[in-house]
């Protein structure tokens, strides 16, 4: 069996490049020396983000009296039908057709009038509930 070529730098550069690409270095203990390396792996670090697996954190600015823990949860979760509306606007699940509006000078209150009405009629068509705070 070959032994590891280069000096502790080159190993070190080596195994530098490994542990930033698969973004582990924190798990592991690694000793280099010159023509040799080795490493262990660090339990303690690897239960401790084990432990946070799966969880996630959801910050508000939105004072507790208004929206308690749960409420947050479940606004956060609705998103998902919010963001489910917004790609049926590029497929055909709406089934809806342009139509042409024309006005001598269109102003905000026409590009506002035309995105709420495309806005409901994406809620409308996707079952979507306003979660109002």
């Amino acid at each position: 069996m070959g032994g590891i070529k280069g000096g502790a730098g080159e190993i070190g550069v080596r195994v530098g490049k490994v542990l930033n690409r698969f973004k582990v270095g924190k798990h592991f203990q690694i000793d280099i020396g010159e023509g040799q390396f080795s490493y262990e792996r660090n339990l303690a670090s690897i239960k401790t983000e084990a432990a946070l697996d799966g969880l996630y954190v959801i910050r508000t600015s939105v004072e507790k009296q208004k929206l308690d823990d749960k409420e947050t949860v479940r606004a956060y979760k609705s998103l998902s039908q919010v963001e489910r509306a917004f790609r049926s606007l590029k497929t055909v699940d709406l089934k809806i057709s342009i139509i042409y509006h024309h006005a001598r000078k269109p102003g905000k209150s026409t590009r506002l009038f035309v995105s709420v009405g495309l806005l409901c009629g994406m809620a409308y068509a996707t079952g979507f509930s306003a979660f109002v705070i």
